[in-house]
């Protein structure tokens, strides 16, 4: 239940690079679990260090990993071992999330890390980490997102990228689904990332070294949709049917663009639903249909205000490209939420 991206993959990854990926993850917060890996690369002799859970090798490259007892994604740049692990554990970068930027079990997330450096410069600038198109705030006390000068980067070129699967002496595999996985030749902009994230793409946008989309339901090849062909291998696949969290719209500039939010119960017999906002568009607004019409607003988000299954998105003026909200139903027979849904709405030009 992983993936070994191809070795030329590796040789082509430069120093400075970003990754994407949505993710499932699909294990309880209990206390003696393993940490869940999204993707890694890291020496075929690791070994782990005394005491330690995550990441634990001051010889690997970069892993991303899960903490399932709280949620807390773990971004780690091996920094070598000498002064380096005596300081900071043989680190140079370590980023984690907290609070609202948590993995919630059982929902989709956008996961992304970018890397900055040049291939004149042996260690990086810094790194950064993101959630749902939106970086992570570093709180004071963590070491924050500069690379450390006692640390050395571990450059693995030779040594393959692995999704869902680390091995630091002690074997840690991802635990739910992952879709979508994108690599880029450079690190990306904070607007490019917050752009894109939730739009599918052609295959054919510059810097995109690889994009898996994970849609070949059997077998183990997993086929990279660019040019480049660096198809991954998967180890024990369990593929199951798409179940995409988005939803795609089209729409013109400044025009309203009427919506029917939807549910589908899981139980026998006949359900309702209510419908709760969960993300607001970042380049427009939503509105109520019915009388007044309201537009919706943070506050309605942060109290989980229902709504009606009809609303109306409306562009800001001049906008143009992807936008995105999301939203969740809560079953009126059970209570129960649903993950979040997102619609993406691509918005075009107005032409007269």
């Amino acid at each position: 239940n992983s993936i070994e991206l191809p070795g030329e993959l590796s040789r082509r990854l430069p120093r400075g690079f970003t990754f994407e990926a949505w993710v499932y993850l699909e294990s309880p917060p209990l206390a003696d679990q393993q940490y869940k890996t999204i993707v890694s690369r890291f020496p075929r002799d690791a070994q782990a260090q005394p005491g330690s859970e995550a990441g634990s090798n001051p010889e690997a490259d970069f892993v991303l990993q899960v903490d399932p007892r709280t949620g807390r994604l773990v971004f780690f740049m091996g920094g070598g071992r000498g002064e380096c692990e005596r300081t900071s554990l043989g680190y140079g970068v370590a980023l984690f999330s907290s609070g609202d930027y948590n993995l919630k079990p059982y929902e989709w997330t956008h996961v992304a890390f970018t890397v900055f450096g040049t291939q004149t410069q042996e260690n990086p600038f810094m790194a950064k980490l993101f959630v749902n198109g939106q970086e992570v705030p570093q709180a004071p006390e963590l070491p924050g997102n500069t690379w450390r000068e006692e640390c050395h980067r571990n450059y693995l070129r030779f040594e393959p990228v692995h999704v869902g699967f680390y091995n630091n002496g002690m074997e840690q595999n991802w635990e739910g689904r992952i879709d979508e996985v994108r690599i880029w030749s450079e690190p990306r902009e904070d607007a490019d990332i917050a752009n894109d994230y939730i739009r599918p793409l052609t295959g054919n946008e510059p810097a995109l070294l690889a994009y898996y989309q994970m849609d070949e339901g059997e077998g183990v090849v997993i086929r990279d949709a660019t040019r480049g062909n660096l198809n991954g291998q998967a180890m024990l696949p369990a593929w199951i049917p798409s179940q995409a969290s988005t939803e795609q719209v089209d729409g013109v500039s400044g025009f309203p663009v009427h919506l029917m939010l939807q549910a589908r119960s899981t139980i026998a017999g006949d359900d309702e639903f209510d419908y709760i906002i969960t993300e607001l568009p970042r380049n427009g607004g939503l509105f109520t249909t019915g009388t007044p019409i309201e537009l919706l607003e943070q506050a309605d988000v942060d109290n989980a205000r229902q709504v009606d299954s009809e609303l109306t998105y409306v562009s800001n003026i001049g906008f143009n490209g992807y936008d995105a909200f999301g939203y969740a139903a809560v079953s009126k027979q059970t209570g129960l939420r649903s993950e979040t849904h997102f619609v993406a709405i691509n918005v075009a030009d107005y032409e007269a």
